[in-house]
């Protein structure tokens, strides 16, 4: 444990030794800056519009193969959240991927978008993982819990409750890779160490509308992914969290009303 923690600060301090010394990366920090704030901005008022999740969910359920067999219908709001995925999809990882190839030839690897570093520390993540499991058991009992999860209310069966936490774990991979890749990585040879608390600020943010203990939490969760991501060099350690504490939210409510028999 010791020998880990003495090798992932001598990791941090390199970050932060060499953006002091050589002050690289400006332009391409201001574009990541620049960057991320517009992703937000047009995420949060196309993606996560109602009426724009309708439209585009009617479209998909016209043009949807028979053999999903997933029985969709027009008022279901599976397609809604397919098309929130997805919109996460294309301003948390295509446009930013998009500008780093084009402006700076780099790799999505380069920002954490790699299993490297991954395998190796997938113990500690589970350590990680461990106390937010066993909560989400405890608070499961919770009538508020049980009120607001499942995230996706109108589960019908296995193949539809299947096809929502696929869209949902997607989405969390490209969240990580926004804010603990993208973000992080693009900043890190500018302002080392301090990209992570910077991109704590508005990761936080989209965090409103939840509640504060939760948006709380996403301060302390989202500055330990960050170091980890910085110290690996890869964002999937989070994005599993991520899946696993969001499915198991998932499974623990429908659990308690009956859905498993």
């Amino acid at each position: 444990m010791a020998a880990w923690s003495d090798r992932f600060a001598s990791t941090l301090r390199r970050w932060d030794r060499e953006a002091r010394v050589d002050g690289e990366g400006d332009g391409r920090s201001i574009a990541v800056i620049l960057v991320a704030t517009v992703c937000l901005l047009l995420l949060h008022f196309l993606v996560l519009s109602h009426s724009v999740q309708q439209d585009l969910a009617e479209a998909l359920i016209r043009v949807a193969p028979g053999w999903l067999n997933l029985q969709i219908g027009r008022d279901t709001p599976l397609m809604e959240g397919v098309v929130w995925s997805l919109g996460c999809g294309f301003f948390y990882v295509a446009v930013p991927a998009t500008v780093l190839r084009a402006f700076w030839g780099e790799r999505l690897a380069d920002y954490g978008f790699t299993f490297r570093g991954y395998v190796s520390h997938l113990h500690w993540y589970a350590l990680l993982f461990l106390p937010v499991g066993l909560l989400v058991i405890a608070v499961s009992l919770q009538p508020s819990f049980q009120d607001k999860y499942p995230f996706y209310r109108e589960v019908r069966g296995w193949a539809d409750l299947l096809a929502w936490e696929v869209a949902y774990g997607a989405q969390f991979i490209f969240l990580e890779f926004f804010f603990r890749g993208f973000f992080i990585h693009g900043l890190k040879r500018r302002l080392g160490i301090y990209s992570v608390f910077l991109m704590i600020t508005p990761y936080m943010m989209i965090h409103f509308g939840k509640p504060m203990l939760e948006a709380t939490g996403a301060i302390v969760a989202g500055t330990i992914l960050g170091f980890l991501s910085l110290r690996t060099g890869s964002v999937f350690g989070g994005a599993t969290i991520h899946i696993a504490v969001a499915i198991s939210m998932d499974l623990m409510a429908l659990y308690r009303k009956g859905f498993f028999g």
